[in-house]
């Protein structure tokens, strides 16, 4: 009888954890982390990736979906130094991927965050969000195992301490979504 009730709560314990992973893969790619001491950042949110742009500064062509975070508020201009950071979607079994600048300091308190009046787009959108003090980033990798085959994605958090999630990019193959709160940010046309 132990034995049957040892195995049972291991079969439990597995479930519990098998299903928990359905959402977020574990893996960071970039722990809550401040990322310098601006209060003013832009998200260039491309859900079907982008077209040649021709600009100096930005990436000529990206085919995946993807997203790029700038520090500053400049919706004209996207200079490399101002560039923070990027992740990436694509094909099954490919993964995810990201990277941000060491600039992006972990900070050490757990997070736990709500939503507060939340706005979502689909379409590529350049988001500039003001906060009032320096807000905290993160990205972690997501899978989803409702569907044939498994699709791994991101998903990037800006968080207006101490817990009011302000920006939330899901980032998937072919349906990613942008949301945000309009008191803090205001959509714009990206390059």
């Amino acid at each position: 009888m132990m034995r049957r009730l040892t195995g049972l709560v291991v079969l439990v314990a597995c479930a519990w954890t098998v299903s928990w992973a359905s959402a977020d893969t574990g893996a960071r790619i970039l722990a809550p982390s401040i990322c310098g001491r601006g209060t003013q950042f832009t998200i260039l949110f491309w859900p079907h990736g982008h077209h040649a742009i021709g600009s100096d500064n930005l990436p000529e062509f990206i085919a995946h979906p993807h997203f790029e975070v700038y520090s500053g508020g400049n919706e004209s201009k996207y200079s490399s130094t101002d560039f923070l950071g990027s992740a990436f979607a694509w094909e099954s079994g490919r993964g995810s991927a990201g990277s941000f600048r060491p600039a992006c300091k972990a900070f050490a308190s757990r997070l736990s965050s709500v939503y507060h009046g939340t706005t979502s787009t689909t379409d590529p959108t350049a988001l500039v969000c003001t906060f009032r003090s320096p807000p905290v980033h993160e990205a972690v990798g997501l899978v989803s195992y409702d569907t044939t085959p498994v699709l791994f994605g991101v998903g990037y958090s800006l968080i207006q301490r101490p817990n009011l999630r302000v920006v939330y990019v899901r980032l998937w193959l072919n349906r990613s979504t942008l949301s945000y709160d309009s008191s803090f940010c205001h959509p714009t046309v990206p390059p």
